[in-house]
């Protein structure tokens, strides 16, 4: 069979350019597809959550994890005056799926350092913000208070599967508590308790041994300032087998406002504490989604990426 196109590219070598046709042809998307899992379901335990910075692909280009969100790929970024925030944001090529273009990941190459900056550094390894948010989210995770559970329904092959369902819980240890640990990381085979549906069951295929789903939203539960919580357009991109998910991302997007009101109040690398004008004023300079009606040039979201690992689990409702 035939599936339909995941990724896609410019028609031209130009940028800012329409993303408008798919990255792979017909051949490349026409498999044969199995049922040797027989409509099996698979539960997995997300045993690492970070948010990489933009680094270097094999081509010294800036390159990073994430998805399209705004279908444009904006290169180094249109510098027009009537440049709409979106084609006014650089895009990347993609550091996980080969040959994609146009990554949307704002947070990643423009906002993670001075969110790091309003970190407290006595609560951080070494007194040192750089790094901290993947910090707290590891920790968060061996404490418990960040477990998350993956499952996907109606598995028939780990190969190419145009038919499964997908969704995401928070989930904690019986009776509360850590989890059990693998040495610094989750262990496998650990049983849940299922504590909220964060994202219901949703249609997902998987292609080439990688599982490709999206959900209208997710909100990761979150007990302090750090890492953005409130995520929309929620898409999971991830290698699937028996023992887990692997070269991960879960990219979104977050809005402004909810940004801004996480970050104010923060602590300001130049003394004091963040204001909330001023951390909407920062925020809205670099957001690079969803124009807003009075002012294009102005986007009312920020896009992200979570990178992610997760280890084969049992959940109970």
């Amino acid at each position: 069979m035939t599936f339909a196109p995941r990724d896609f590219r410019c028609a031209s070598g130009e940028t800012p350019c329409a993303l408008d046709v798919p990255l792979r042809g017909e051949v490349e998307r026409t498999v044969d597809v199995s049922a040797e899992r027989d409509g099996a379901t698979f539960t997995y335990l997300v045993s690492e959550l970070t948010l990489p910075r933009a680094t270097e692909n094999a081509y010294l280009e800036a390159a990073a994890i994430g998805a399209d969100f705004d279908g444009i790929d904006s290169g180094m970024g249109d510098g027009s005056a009537s440049a709409t925030c979106e084609r006014f944001a650089p895009d990347l090529p993609s550091i996980l799926e080969p040959g994609v273009r146009g990554v949307d990941n704002q947070f990643a190459t423009s906002i993670l350092s001075s969110f790091e900056d309003g970190l407290d550094p006595l609560g951080c390894p070494g007194a040192q913000t750089r790094g901290c948010l993947d910090w707290l989210l590891h920790e968060d995770l061996r404490a418990g208070r960040l477990l998350l559970s993956v499952e996907v329904r109606g598995v028939d092959s780990f190969e190419h599967d145009p038919a499964v369902e997908v969704a995401v819980y928070a989930v904690r240890v019986p009776g509360g508590g850590p989890p059990a640990l693998d040495e610094d990381s989750l262990a496998p085979g650990q049983t849940l308790e299922t504590v909220a549906t964060l994202a219901p069951p949703s249609p997902g295929t998987i292609l080439h041994g990688r599982l490709d789903v999206s959900w209208a939203e997710l909100r990761l539960p979150r007990e302090r300032f750090g890492y953005p919580d409130q995520l929309s357009r929620p898409r999971l991109r991830a290698a699937i087998c028996e023992d887990g998910l692997f070269h991960a991302y879960l990219a979104a997007l977050t809005p402004v406002d909810v940004l801004a009101e996480q970050w104010a109040g923060a602590r300001s690398p130049f003394g004091g504490t963040v204001d909330a004008e001023t951390a909407r004023g920062t925020l809205e300079a670099v957001a690079d989604v969803t124009p807003s009606a009075g002012d294009p040039t102005v986007c009312e979201q920020i896009s992200l990426a979570y990178g992610l690992e997760a280890v084969p689990a049992s959940r109970t409702p």
